[in-house]
């Protein structure tokens, strides 16, 4: 699973391992808890290479479990046949009594994604 200040990394043409994230809240005292992601009505996730290009715009993306905060992007192939860095983030909406709500996560920063070229590909 990512995490905050690490690299995904994958290689060029691979779907696994997905981008899995766990969004985290702070309770009483600071504590860091799950975030509730009980009202979110859908979720997708933006990739751009490192000129700023949008390679991946507004996929879906699954919730994985909603009482713990974790959602992940499954990848196919086109996703990744470019080797390079890239630059991803997720948009979460959410019911409200105003409306529907958006969210981006991470909140700050994008999440860092590495793709390596493979032996079949050099």
């Amino acid at each position: 699973m990512y995490s905050n200040n690490q690299v995904f990394y994958i290689k060029a043409n691979d779907t696994l391992p997905s981008l899995q994230i766990m969004l985290m809240t702070k309770g009483n005292l600071d504590q860091p808890l799950p975030f509730n992601l009980s009202a979110l009505t859908a979720s997708t996730f933006y990739m751009a290479d490192d000129c700023g290009n949008v390679v991946i715009a507004g996929n879906d993306a699954q919730i994985i479990d909603r009482c713990k905060g974790i959602i992940q992007y499954n990848w196919n192939q086109l996703d990744t046949s470019n080797p390079g860095r890239y630059k991803g983030e997720f948009e979460l909406y959410f019911s409200g009594g105003t409306g529907e709500m958006k969210m981006t996560v991470p909140l700050f920063g994008q999440i860092d994604i590495e793709i390596f070229g493979d032996i079949n590909n050099l």
